[in-house]
């Protein structure tokens, strides 16, 4: 298990040199470049969250949580809720017991709202006020909103301690770049797939495996191998792709699935 935090460690270093680069540059083009690594970097940073969530790293589970709310930061996500949440997806995965997914609203201002994300490839931006909406009707709503708080503090200490152009620079854009690739990733492994079977046949219908690029595998800790994850989910990920097959893995890359998506157009239920 020691590639997890040895993988931690790696990624969550470029990820602040990256932030330290981007604070020593004044040139636009430099920036944006700067920018999209970081979103992609933090797609790496969340998957590994993920495999937290499914792994041991350290003798204390409490320890790992905090590690794992630690790396979880830059994306605002509340990692005990994240670790529910998670649960149950791989349960119940593509129903309507699963988190991640949405189903047709009845306001049909939320429906466009929906149609223009999904046509800028950034649904993953309504998971804060949905999973927010899902922890105050659980936990009420002083608990269910605490996170927004901690994310409230967050751009207060920022913008604070430097101005509004850093708040945009060094957190709202970088989260808005790996919304776009979580986006990406989230509805190549999930949407437009079956759903009414249980156990492993549910797994096996309601996920999908992707071709990648090496690159891209290494920084989204072979997150692509999704099919074989969900049917190994206490697999690590370095040992997912010796559990795939050819036969396994779709023949579609991100890029191709998700003009696939603009194609089909928004499709209910969609997955976040």
């Amino acid at each position: 298990m020691k590639r997890i935090p040895s993988k931690i460690v790696l990624i969550t270093t470029s990820y602040l040199a990256l932030q330290f680069t981007l604070h020593a540059t004044d040139i636009i083009m430099i920036k944006v470049l700067i920018v999209i690594c970081l979103g992609f970097l933090m797609v790496g940073l969340y998957t590994l969250g993920h495999e937290i969530v499914h792994q041991r790293i350290s003798k204390s589970r409490f320890l790992d949580i905090i590690i794992g709310q630690m790396i979880m930061i830059p994306m605002f996500v509340d990692f005990t809720e994240y670790i529910k949440g998670h649960t149950l997806h791989h349960g119940y995965s593509t129903t309507s017991e699963d988190p991640g997914y949405v189903d047709r609203p009845n306001s049909k201002v939320v429906h466009y709202l929906f149609l223009v994300l999904h046509y800028l490839n950034l649904t993953y931006l309504v998971t804060i006020p949905i999973d927010t909406l899902i922890s105050i009707k659980k936990n009420g709503i002083i608990k269910g909103s605490s996170h927004l708080f901690l994310i409230a503090i967050l751009f207060g200490l920022v913008i604070y301690f430097s101005d509004f152009s850093a708040f945009l620079w060094h957190l709202l854009f970088p989260y808005i770049g790996f919304c776009f690739f979580n986006t990406t990733k989230n509805a190549a492994e999930h949407d437009y797939l079956y759903q009414g079977e249980e156990g492993n046949r549910r797994q096996n219908l309601t996920t999908r495996s992707i071709r990648s690029h090496r690159i891209t595998k290494f920084f989204w800790s072979n997150c692509m191998y999704h099919k074989e994850h969900h049917l190994n989910p206490r697999v690590p990920y370095y040992k997912l792709p010796s559990f795939s097959t050819e036969s396994d893995i779709s023949y579609m890359s991100y890029i191709q699935f998700t003009f696939l998506r603009y194609k089909e157009g928004l499709q209910y239920p969609f997955f976040i």
